[in-house]
């Protein structure tokens, strides 16, 4: 059915705004949305595969209503392509049109492109499966099966090996197999260093060897952090005690605060985490303190509280995990003797996922295995994702100069997704310049293939997931088999909010703080609370800031309350340690929020973000000069999270409530087996899922606006990385794969990501 009866008004569904869709949706849940035939409730449905339509839960009343609802649907288009409500005048249960007037008279919208729903579009530029030949050559080694390519990888002697290993192609299996195939050709474990990337990896390989009977006491096999910090244990134990390591972010978080007192850096307003993300960008990169050259005011910041955080450290006596590589490569740059010592032992060397590796942990590697032919590399230069955190993706595209001689190998079967699936990563990655050119060949087809689907914005988008996940574990699937995907953190709310709402199990894997405890989040909701009580204290003290006053305003504001006999918002009038300029802004947020006492939840929040004082704050202490997440972007976000509630109590009641909910979900350590996975496609890097949703696949989402403004500027190769970080999501599907492109991101229009919109009007057969 086509037509409901909301709010005593008749709706249309094709020509009702896009915008309201969802509101509907959820009022149908609450019972609000009737059958204008029947008048019981009635439900809308959201989903990725079907146009939106009304039904009744019983079949045969849903069946019923359906074909009564035929006739009024066929009046309302023949009378009217531009009605969207109609009123109604309801006698004895039965649908009368308003006599002697028009349909096109009543409540009308100009009909525009984001009024028509856009219908799921299969991927179809999909070439020919060519079946896996059957009697291909297997070989077998230590009880493994290895095809051609493999093979040939794994017992390759006399030169340096590079194997470009593509997504699926089974990377662990090579890289192990090689390892026990050069003990077998006589290599003593103890000559052997084997480095993976995650401490996952590396149990696994050992626990293969180990199972196949290999004695890997001696070897070392671990990741870089692990081995360079053994040796570095090894030489100097007192100075390296782990006693002395700042093991967490929270740890760094207070010493860089520390020093960002000294500096006058407001501690509620400053990104911390994205200064401490930076500090470790330049020092996997080998760049100290003395050596920045800042590109803007905030790096500048950032370089002094990296030089003041090298001083406190060295003070006390510390070390983090970057120094346990900056350490070793100067430690065998210091002591030739030691270096000598090691180049002795090792013989032989291997690397996983070299794609990745950074510039200070190329340089180890670099002069501890200068004397050796035997170098084996293993990676996948169109998963190179990482180099926020210093990887080059040069290393391994300059293989050859750096190691003369080497040999390529290719491993392009893939053994993990479907023949559809490989085919969009294949054309996804085929315009990067800067690759080895290769594509990728599945081992199976399927009969769905990869899909786009087109949500108006992103509460919309949330909910055509979690109902297409409903129907999938409805009809047998595991909760496990799921993973939603994003680009950034932020993307991740409207999908946790609809899940908490379910009876789904889920995980969330995500660092830092739900969306609502976001700086300026927590600020513009300080606000709103204040609208409604001007005594909340808490809600004072957070935007104390906002006004650049001190702890000392809130206390004397505190006093001058009581005695003066004032709302405590008023009482920030009176203080006399705030200089005229700050009075007045106060003067004025007062006025504007009194005004908005009956105001509407967005209608507060774009009167609030316009005032002076705000607007002063966000360009000064900010941080909106941050690359990834800007607090610009967040208040569009907050925006758009408004337009679900009627009153600001409501929406501050949301917020505090999925802010409980996400420190629950994160307490629970992410460790529930048989769950959904929410994480960013960063994190998604070696996982494999059989249904893979990525979310906003549009400009300024996927790919990231940072990389658009770098694009501007001339260079490629920040949106390259991001046609990687695609592909790679991409591949984590085994079976089935979603990309969700908005009709709406941030509240202004969206328009398909350039990294995929070439294939939208190649979908059709």
């Amino acid at each position: 059915m086509k037509t409901a009866n909301y709010q005593n008004q008749i709706i249309y569904l094709p020509d009702f705004p896009r915008s309201r869709y969802e509101e509907i949706y959820q009022a149908s849940i609450r019972g609000e949305v009737k059958c204008v035939n029947c008048q019981q409730n009635i439900f809308l449905t959201l989903s990725i595969y079907e146009t939106p339509y009304f039904y009744h839960t019983n079949k045969e009343q849903n069946l019923e209503c359906k074909q009564q609802s035929f006739e009024l649907e066929k009046t309302i288009q023949t009378n009217s392509n531009n009605t969207t409500m109609i009123d109604t005048n309801i006698e004895d249960s039965v649908i009368k049109l308003p006599k002697k007037r028009a349909i096109s008279s009543l409540a009308t919208i100009e009909k525009s492109e984001e009024n028509t729903f856009t219908a799921r579009l299969p991927f179809y530029h999909i070439p020919p499966y060519e079946s896996v030949d059957q009697k291909a050559t297997k070989h077998m080694m230590n009880q493994i099966t290895l095809d051609e390519q493999q093979w040939n990888a794994v017992t390759h002697t006399g030169s340096p090996l590079l194997v470009l290993a593509g997504a699926g192609s089974g990377k662990t299996r090579v890289i192990t197999t090689r390892a026990m195939h050069l003990m077998n050709l006589g290599v003593q474990p103890h000559e052997m260093m084997l480095v993976t990337f995650t401490s996952k990896a590396s149990l696994e390989m050992k626990e293969r060897m180990r199972n196949l009977g290999y004695s890997i006491q001696q070897m070392e096999i671990g990741t870089f952090h692990s081995i360079f910090y053994k040796m570095l244990l090894r030489f100097d134990r007192d100075k390296w005690d782990s006693s002395r390591l700042i093991k967490s972010d929270f740890q760094k978080e207070i010493m860089l605060k520390q020093v960002g007192r000294r500096l006058e850096i407001d501690e509620k307003s400053f990104a911390y985490d994205q200064a401490i993300q930076q500090i470790g960008l330049w020092k996997n990169s080998c760049v100290y303190p003395h050596e920045i050259r800042p590109n803007d005011a905030w790096e500048e910041q950032v370089a002094s509280l990296y030089e003041g955080y090298e001083e406190i450290k060295k003070e006390n006596g510390q070390f983090d995990f970057d120094d346990m590589l900056l350490g070793c490569f100067e430690m065998l740059n210091n002591y030739p003797e030691l270096l000598a010592q090691y180049q002795n032992r090792f013989k032989c060397l291997l690397v996983d996922e070299f794609q990745d590796i950074n510039n200070i942990q190329f340089s180890i590697l670099k002069i501890l295995f200068q004397h050796t032919q035997n170098v084996t590399a293993v990676g996948d230069d169109d998963q190179s994702i990482y180099a926020f955190r210093g990887s080059d993706p040069s290393f391994i595209l300059e293989f050859k100069d750096h190691f003369p001689g080497s040999k390529i190998y290719h491993l392009n079967e893939n053994y993990r997704s479907s023949h559809g699936i490989v085919s969009l990563a294949n054309e996804v990655i085929k315009p990067n310049k800067n690759r080895f050119v290769k594509s990728m060949h599945a081992q199976y087809d399927h009969d769905q293939v990869p899909s786009f689907f087109f949500p108006f914005d992103e509460e919309e988008e949330a909910t055509m997931i979690v109902n297409d996940i409903k129907e999938k574990i409805k009809n047998g699937a595991n909760p496990s088999q799921f993973a939603i995907l994003y680009r950034t953190n932020t993307a991740s709310r409207a999908l946790f909010e609809r899940l908490i709402a379910t009876s789904l199990p889920f995980t969330i894997d995500q660092d830092g703080d739900s969306f609502y405890d976001r700086p300026i989040i927590r600020k513009m909701i300080s606000f709103l609370l204040l609208i409604e009580d001007e005594d909340h204290q808490a809600a004072l003290k957070e935007i104390l800031p906002v006004f650049f006053l001190k702890q000392q305003a809130f206390q004397e504001a505190k006093m001058n309350s009581v005695l003066q006999n004032l709302s405590f918002l008023e009482a920030f009038t009176t203080i006399n340690s705030a200089a005229p300029f700050q009075l007045k802004k106060i003067e004025k947020l007062i006025k504007v929020l009194r005004h908005l006492k009956t105001a509407s939840p967005l209608e507060a929040i774009e009167r609030i973000e316009e005032s002076p004082a705000f607007t002063d704050y966000i360009k000064k202490r900010g941080n909106e000069s941050n690359k990834i997440e800007r607090p610009s972007d967040d208040l569009r976000d907050l925006k758009v999270v408004s337009r679900n509630f009627k009153t600001v109590r409501e929406l501050t009641q949301h917020a505090f409530h999925i802010a409980a909910k996400f420190k629950e979900y994160k307490q629970q350590k992410n460790n529930q087996s048989g769950s959904i996975s929410l994480l960013t496609a960063h994190r998604s890097k070696g996982l494999e899922y059989d249904f893979v949703y990525i979310l906003g696949a549009v400009d300024g989402g996927f790919p990231h606006d940072y990389a658009l403004e770098s694009l501007k500027n001339g260079s490629m190769d920040q949106l390259e990385e991001e046609r990687r970080l695609l592909y790679v999501a991409c591949t984590r599907a085994r079976k089935l794969l979603y990309l969700s492109i908005l009709q709406k991101r941030r509240g202004k229009k969206a328009y398909p990501s350039r990294l995929i919109k070439r294939f939208l009007a190649k979908t059709i057969k």
